[in-house]
């Protein structure tokens, strides 16, 4: 194979390294889903600016929908690479570690579960976190190698698209619309909330 083998098995250190990458992968598509969705285009609008970053994200909410799709495509690769790669080795180093006298299903329990564990609060929980809170930020973070990979993945991301379209057509769902309706959304919600800070005149909010 392509990993290091030794006696057969994979060399510890390189599961150790693979997992690394995988929780770190993970992280990155979590948090990048939720900056990207939770942006504001007025706030990237200001820092754009001064930041060719924050440039580079408001250009690319135009075609949102191909970068979430990079995150699905991640997410699920990271997914089954920890239940491919992780999980088995955990499961193989419990079951050593518990010895003969201890079915291989606790092994496998405890390694389920401590797996879950890391994916869950590691690569997922705190990422979405901090994404929610400093979205405009962590979009600005992660969208140059977010873009890299849309292009490197790109048959799959269209793939993907062309597909969940095909199959959202007989509910009379269209690609796109959820970007139109975001922006009116959010300029209403501007002006209810200058209407209630007092920014904007009643005529002006009501308009």
């Amino acid at each position: 194979g392509d990993l290091v083998w030794v006696g057969g098995v994979v060399h510890p250190a390189v599961v150790a390294l693979v997992s690394v990458l995988l929780i770190v992968g993970s992280f990155f598509f979590v948090a990048s889903e939720y900056a990207l969705v939770s942006s504001r285009r007025g706030r990237l609008g200001t820092l754009a600016k001064k930041s060719k970053r924050a440039k580079q994200v408001l250009d690319s909410m135009d075609d949102v929908g191909r970068l979430l799709t990079t995150n699905q495509l991640g997410i699920t690769m990271v997914g089954i690479g920890v239940g491919s790669v992780t999980e088995p080795a955990l499961t193989h180093a419990l079951t050593n570690l518990l010895g003969a006298s201890v079915p291989k299903a606790v092994g496998f329990a405890l390694s389920y579960l401590c797996v879950t564990y890391l994916v869950v609060v590691v690569g997922e929980l705190v990422p979405k976190f901090l994404a929610l809170h400093s979205p405009e930020p962590m979009a600005m973070w992660a969208i140059r190698p977010l873009l890299f990979i849309s292009k490197v993945l790109k048959p799959l991301v269209w793939l993907a698209n062309q597909s969940a379209i095909l199959i959202l057509r007989p509910f009379g769902i269209r690609a796109g619309e959820h970007g139109d309706r975001f922006q009116k959304d959010e300029i209403l919600m501007m002006v209810k909330s200058g209407e209630a800070g007092g920014a904007l005149e009643q005529s002006h909010a009501e308009y």
